[in-house]
């Protein structure tokens, strides 16, 4: 069309046939980029549409996910993604799209998250159900036992503490107050004394011996568990508010 107008000025009646032809072609050119461009739209709006399914998909993992199905899901999650990854999809529809999948991912991850804190509190409360009932009768035992414990902890502890009479001569009294220390929580005005030296006996002895926060929670369970004492109910609850205060 540039060079068609650069021609210039030329005889009217051949210029208007010349003219006529030339744009017969030119709308026949436009005919087929309208028709490419029409075939691209739809092609984009069925990816878009593919896109859109994917994360549907997504989203419906999380209706009803149980714990035991969590590993299925991160499976599928996972196909989801790599699908929706090789999708070439315009910039505004994968910035939409993208962010919903990861809103998704994430919703998954913290419903992970939330079942893994539960049944870790389950775990707990079934280490704190032993520790109250180690002078229980063998019924009320076995139901005290029922739950798992936390990674670490030794089952076989738990009962040769209820079966075994003998006890150390260490002070469960004392022990209430070193896991009171590593809780970070008061102690009874009446062992304040007694708090003092247990903390610089500590000091000594390098701070839990170099033990972390966890190993030294469960080192001080083993030894409650040896303890004489530690079937006292106030000592006993003592014990187990501090427990659960240092978690």
């Amino acid at each position: 069309q540039q060079q068609w107008k650069a021609i210039g000025v030329t005889p009217r009646n051949p210029d208007q046939k010349l003219w006529k032809q030339f744009r017969s072609h030119c709308d026949a050119v436009f005919a087929r980029l309208d028709e490419s461009k029409a075939e691209r739209k739809a092609q984009l709006e069925q990816v878009i549409s593919n896109a859109e399914v994917l994360v549907q998909q997504a989203a419906e993992l999380l209706n009803g996910a149980s714990e035991a199905q969590l590993p299925q899901l991160r499976e599928a999650l996972a196909d989801i993604k790599q699908q929706f990854s090789a999708l070439e999809l315009p910039r505004s529809a994968h910035q939409r799209l993208s962010k919903q999948l990861q809103d998704h991912e994430q919703q998954l991850q913290d419903l992970r998250q939330q079942q893994q804190k539960q049944a870790e509190q389950a775990r707990w409360a079934g280490l704190i159900s032993r520790l109250q009932n180690l002078g229980a009768d063998d019924a009320q035992w076995a139901e005290a036992s029922s739950a798992a414990l936390p990674q670490g902890y030794d089952e076989a502890l738990f009962s040769q503490a209820r079966e075994n009479s003998s006890k150390a001569d260490e002070s469960a009294q004392d022990l209430c107050i070193l896991m009171e220390i590593l809780a970070d929580s008061d102690s009874a005005d009446a062992d304040k004394a007694r708090r003092m030296a247990l903390q610089v006996q500590r000091l000594a002895e390098g701070l839990g011996k170099g033990l972390t926060p966890a190993q030294e929670r469960q080192q001080l369970v083993e030894r409650w568990l040896n303890a004489s004492g530690n079937r006292d109910a106030a000592l006993q609850q003592r014990f187990i508010q501090a427990l659960q205060a240092s978690l």
